[in-house]
Order: C-alpha cells, then structure tokens, then sequence
C-alpha cells in the first residue's frame, strides 16, 4: 500500500502539516506501520505517532487489533498505546516506541541472549496468569482447533508452500500420508484450554528495554490472539526464525517452562508435555514458511524468503525423532536443499 495518496487527507484529518515519513518494517502481513514527524500543533503527546494501515478489505484485523489492545491494557500487559482509531481509512495511530524490537536488540547484543528470553518467558507467564478468560475478548472467542490447524497445513502449507512455492503436487502415497500427519498433528494440538495465546509471539512483535527492571516489554500484533494450547507462545519464541536461539537454551528454558506449567496445575507427564512441544515446532514453523511463501507471492517481496531454509530446517530436525512421519521428513529435506543448492 503506498501512503502518499494519503498524505492530504491525513493532513486534514490531523489539523496539521506532515514534516516527513519514514517507513517502518511491517512484518510479513498486509498491514504497513509509518512513522510520522508532524508539524506544528497536534493532539498527541508527541509531535511523531506510527500509523498501522490496513486495506479495508482486511478492516476486521483493525478492529480485532483495537479490542484485544483495550482487553491487554485491562490485564497490565504493555502494548504501545493506541491514540486514536480512523476506521473508514484503516488507519491506527499509535505511540512509536523507541525501544528496540527483541530481534534487533538480540542480534546487536547476542552475549544477553539468555537473559532477554528469560525475561520474555518471564512475560509469557504474567501475560498467561492475567488474561482470564472474559466475553468480549475475540480470542476467546476463537481456540485453537483441529479445524484451524487443518486450516493452516491446508492453506498455507500444502497450497502456499508446497504448491506454489516449491511447485510440487503430491502423488497419490505422499497425499495420504500428508493427510494423516496434519490430522493426527492437528487432533493432539486440539487442547480445550482457555490459556490466552498472542498467536504471533515472537521477536519481531516485541518491543524490548533491557534497563526496566517492572516492564522490559511492550508487544504488538496481538490481533489474531486465539485461546488454546499453553505451549505455542513458548514455540514461538525459542524457535523464532528471526533469532539464532542454541539448542542448549531452548533445552533448559523448555524443561523450565514445563515446570511453571505444573505449578499451574497443569498435570501433563513430561513425555506429553515434550511431545505437545514438538508437534507445535512442526505445525508453527511450517505454518511461518507458508506464511513466507504467501507474502511473496501476494505482495512481491522477497525479504521473508530468507528465512524458509531455517524454518524449514528447524521442523525437520523435530520430523526426524518421528519415523512415521519419515515420507513428510524426506520430502522437506529433499525440497529444502533442492531449493537452497
């Protein structure tokens, strides 16, 4: 989506000039987030606000966004705050926060990785224990399912990745074995819980200050929040495509998690509790793949397709433990490496 068409109308609605706009990094979604320096007399606080616009054919991601933000503010979760809702243009205006997000801090500070994903988890655990279920929340009145995890392999893994991206339409045995994984994978992640799940908890949707010892973090992109599976946010942080987290780490801060898990009153065996985990790597990360490949082909950018041999090589070394799942586990390899020679 281009702005400048939009800059008179914003002008008009803001009562004030536009002195510049710079473009921010928007994630692989049909949202785009810009920062404005306004000039002259405004009604924010500051005199530079981010936009979140949104196409209006996606205007219930808009609206989503405003009501989990009032439901997360209400729970002392830390989001940037919203100023004001434009709905017939699409747009958020929202606080711009100078906090770097969690990837960049990581990659720019990698000797505090461990520190900073402890404090993230440490987040997931207050954000979990706060956001009970309540009625006007959308995410609880969504769950993770069977039926949107079959979704998800359906769409964005079989049509997005497999087929369209790596152009390969599976015989008649692949498809029946496909099948059979995404039904079993999706009937054991289908939890009845009413845990709150952000759904894209990950280190480019958080905003992080090392310094705050009360609230290091601020997140976003929280308007998809489902409820469901306690593990998925912890999924989607120790194995997040953007940051290289050693396998060591995610062993020590998963077994940890299990433990908070089991204080909670969760009375999962390790062995279910680790593979719960597992089936979430393999479902996630080939869910972020898909997720790539779509971007690519819906908006032309080749930015996420960096990341696709990564994820992809983080869901096979999770196949692999798996030797059921072994014609799915050589046909990702195979088109893995195919694709990266």
């Amino acid at each position: 989506m281009d702005i400048q068409p939009l800059i008179p109308k914003i002008e008009k609605h803001l009562g004030t000039p536009i002195r510049s706009i710079e473009k921010v990094n928007s994630g692989a979604s049909s949202r785009r987030y810009f920062l404005l320096h306004l000039d002259g007399e405004t009604y924010f606080p500051r005199d530079e606000v981010l936009i979140m616009l949104v196409p209006l054919a996606d205007i219930q991601i808009l609206l989503d966004y405003m009501n989990v933000d009032y439901y997360l503010r209400r729970m002392h979760i830390p989001t940037p705050r919203i100023f004001e809702v434009w709905e017939e243009a699409g747009i958020i205006f929202l606080e711009y926060v100078r906090w770097p997000r969690l990837d960049m801090f990581i990659h720019a500070h990698p000797e505090q990785m461990e520190h900073a994903l402890r404090q993230t988890i440490q987040f997931l655990q207050h954000m979990q224990q706060n956001c009970l279920w309540e009625s006007h929340c959308p995410a609880f009145h969504r769950r993770f399912d069977e039926a949107k995890y079959q979704f998800e392999f359906r769409f964005h893994v079989r049509e997005q990745l497999l087929e369209r991206f790596f152009g390969v339409h599976l015989s008649a045995n692949l498809e029946q074995a496909f099948e059979a994984f995404a039904q079993e994978i999706s009937q054991t992640l289908d939890v009845k819980r009413p845990t709150f799940v952000h759904r894209d908890f990950q280190s480019s949707n958080m905003f992080f200050e090392s310094q705050s010892a009360d609230h290091p973090l601020k997140i976003i992109d929280f308007q998809d929040a489902r409820h469901g599976l306690p593990v998925y946010d912890l999924v989607s942080i120790l194995w997040d495509s953007y940051i290289p987290v050693p396998d060591s780490l995610r062993a020590t801060l998963t077994r940890e998690f299990y433990d908070y898990l089991r204080d909670t009153g969760i009375d999962w065996s390790y062995d279910q509790y680790l593979q719960y985990v597992d089936y979430t790597i393999i479902q996630r990360k080939l869910h972020d793949a898909g997720a790539f490949a779509y971007n690519y082909h819906r908006f032309k950018s080749r930015h996420f397709l960096q990341f696709i041999p990564n994820t992809l090589d983080m869901v096979i070394q999770v196949l692999e433990k798996y030797p059921r799942f072994a014609p799915l586990t050589e046909l990702f390899a195979h088109l893995n490496q195919e694709k990266s020679a």
